[in-house]
């Protein structure tokens, strides 16, 4: 059983890839990633979000989130419960 974006979530993903591609063009950087999208309800979970950064190691190509997982408390994200 796979997990399928709502509505809302895809339009908010088709935002989010439009303005990658603006940073990308402005930095000169591709991201190639597969798998990997975790979607915040910006009206419950904001707060998850205000420490968010991600490594930035250019030898692997590896981005990841920093400062989001919670191990105390699982964080939501969609219809998913995912706990660390």
């Amino acid at each position: 059983m796979g997990y399928f974006a709502s509505n809302e979530e895809q339009k908010r993903f088709t935002k989010f890839t439009k303005e990658l591609a603006t940073l990308s063009k402005k930095h000169g950087i591709v991201l190639e990633v597969t798998g990997g999208v975790n979607f915040v309800d910006l009206k419950e979970d904001k707060e998850s979000l205000a420490e968010l950064a991600y490594t930035d190691d250019a030898v692997s190509g590896d981005i990841n989130p920093l400062n989001f997982f919670e191990e105390e408390e699982p964080v939501k994200f969609g219809k998913l419960r995912i706990t660390k």
